[in-house]
């Protein structure tokens, strides 16, 4: 074996015996860069295998986080961890690369959230609607905990509105991009509703966020869904009746 590849088998060796040993509260602490609104329990384990029983965001109790960390990013002076995010009725899945100088790539984000939880983390109006949001999302790039850039896809499958009880509202979906560093775009559509549903949620790197479209009747719609609908106002001269609201995380 040549001399190099001997330096660097012990090397890996070296690392990952530190790894090994390495609390699980120290790495917390050293690698995850601060996000606003997140607050975490208390953490347990090695840095290699570990957890964290509580994960808040903005008072809304997530589930407990549990990672398995390749030693290997260590040689890029970076944090890469499969992350497993613990629910009560399922699980979040992610793969994440997080830097020393706060960035964080997430990429392979899987699981299912549920309209309430983003009510609770405070992400959308009390009272906004039933439903689960699936979640497909490629990539996500964090700078210094907000997002800068996302790619994949969100569905909101399910979806039933307090206003008309015991009605379904269909599924829906929507692509993301970023055509602008920074600006991330979620632009949605329906896919199975009685309703056609156009519209744009775009997220700033500052945190805000915009949600605006336009719901149009079809000619199947229920008559209590159009009824539904006044309380969004007045229809525009097409008959569409235009919906937007807007925020901080």
């Amino acid at each position: 074996m040549r001399p190099w590849k001997i330096a660097l088998l012990a090397i890996l060796v070296f690392l990952a015996g530190l790894v090994a040993l390495f609390p699980a509260s120290l790495a917390v602490r050293w690698f995850l860069p601060e996000i606003p609104g997140l607050v975490l329990g208390a953490a347990e384990g090695s840095a290699w295998n570990g957890r964290v029983d509580g994960v808040e965001y903005n008072g809304w109790n997530a589930g407990n986080l549990h990672w398995s960390l390749n030693p290997l990013g260590l040689l890029l002076l970076r944090a890469d961890a499969d992350l497993r995010l613990a629910r009560t009725g399922g699980e979040i899945t992610a793969e994440v690369k997080a830097g020393m100088g706060g960035s964080v790539l997430i990429e392979n984000l899987r699981g299912t959230l549920t309209v309430a939880d983003l009510e609770n983390a405070r992400l959308v109006p009390p009272n906004f609607a039933t439903g689960e949001l699936v979640l497909n999302v490629e990539s996500l790039m964090l700078e210094d905990g907000r997002p800068i850039s996302a790619a994949g896809r969100i569905g909101l499958v399910r979806l039933q509105s307090p206003l008309l009880p015991r009605v379904a509202l269909g599924d829906y979906a929507g692509e993301i991009s970023t055509p602008e560093a920074g600006n991330i775009v979620l632009r949605f559509n329906e896919l199975e509703a009685p309703l056609q549903v156009r519209g744009d949620a775009t997220l700033d790197a500052n945190g805000s966020y915009r949600v605006a479209g336009r719901i149009t009747p079809l000619a199947a719609t229920p008559e209590q869904i159009r009824r539904g609908l006044v309380f969004l106002g007045s229809p525009d001269n097409s008959g569409a009746y235009p919906f937007s609201f807007q925020g901080t995380l």
